[in-house]
This record gives C-alpha cells, sequence and structure tokens, in this order.
C-alpha cells in the first residue's frame, strides 16, 4: 500500500481530526479575546464607579445649580427638566432620605436618572409648550457633560 492510497481510504478520518484540533485552536483564541474583553470592561466599569463615588458629581445639585440658581439661571430649562425631576425625587424620598441620597453620589446620579426616565414625556411636553423643540435635551446633556463634572464621559 502507499500513502495515497492510504490517505484516499481514510480521508473522512483525516480531516474529522483535523477539524478537531483546529476547532481547539479557536476555542482557545476566542476565549482569549473574550477574556481580554471581559477584563476591560470590567476595568472601565469599575473606573467609572471610582470616578463617580471620588469626584462630587452629585447631579440632583449639580443640575439645581447649572440651571435654577445663580447668574445662569434658565426659567425654562428649571421649570421643564429639573422641576420635574426634582418633584418626582421629592415624591419617593422624604427630605432625611433625599440628603442620605445626595451623600452617596453614584446611588444620586442613578436615582436622578431613573427620575428622568419617568418623567420624560412630560419633559418633552412641557419644551414643547414652551417652544422649543427636542433638541434642547440634547443641549442639556451636553451641558451636564461639560460644567456638572461629568467630563470623563466626553
Amino acid at each position: 500500500m502507499d500513502i495515497q492510497s492510504i490517505i484516499t481510504e481514510n480521508l473522512d478520518l483525516i480531516l474529522l481530526i483535523g477539524s478537531i484540533i483546529a476547532s481547539f485552536f479557536v476555542i482557545k483564541l476566542v476565549t482569549k479575546i473574550i477574556f481580554r474583553l471581559i477584563i476591560l470592561l470590567l476595568i472601565v466599569t469599575t473606573a467609572l464607579v471610582v470616578y463617580q463615588k471620588f469626584s462630587n458629581t452629585n447631579l440632583i445639585d449639580d443640575v439645581q445649580k447649572l440651571y435654577c440658581d445663580g447668574e445662569k439661571l434658565d426659567p425654562i430649562k428649571c421649570t421643564c427638566f429639573v422641576n420635574p425631576i426634582i418633584d418626582d425625587l421629592k415624591i419617593r424620598f422624604n427630605e432625611e432620605e433625599l440628603e442620605t441620597l445626595k451623600s452617596k453620589k453614584l446611588k444620586a446620579n442613578t436615582e436622578f436618572l431613573k427620575s428622568y426616565k419617568l418623567k420624560e414625556s412630560e419633559i418633552k411636553n412641557c419644551f414643547q409648550t414652551m417652544g422649543n423643540s427636542n433638541g434642547i435635551l440634547e443641549e442639556i446633556f451636553n451641558d451636564i457633560k461639560k460644567k456638572a463634572g461629568l467630563k470623563i464621559i466626553d
């Protein structure tokens, strides 16, 4: 028997062994990539959580200062954006809980976003009633990113 006839007779077996070996290499490569992506995602998430925890980025107070207090008072943004969110927070939390919440920066940011989602349609309706388009929300979020201490998102 020569080699060519052995290969021809056992071609299915040779292809099976070759595909098993190739699949092991593919699985090894894919697991390395997935593992690296998971580690990168964990590092980025941890960095964001640590940043928000120690950077004093309390959206509740920062947004009130940005639109409802001081020289940059914007009555439309204060009335249509800030007040509905603050009112929702006051409904969901009493004064003591709200002050405790403000000291927990990450939790405060999360609750602020929850209140925004709950009041989103009311906020959009208010802006439309005042004659402003929905594009004003994008402007507000850009202001929050730049002025309220969330520059890391940019």
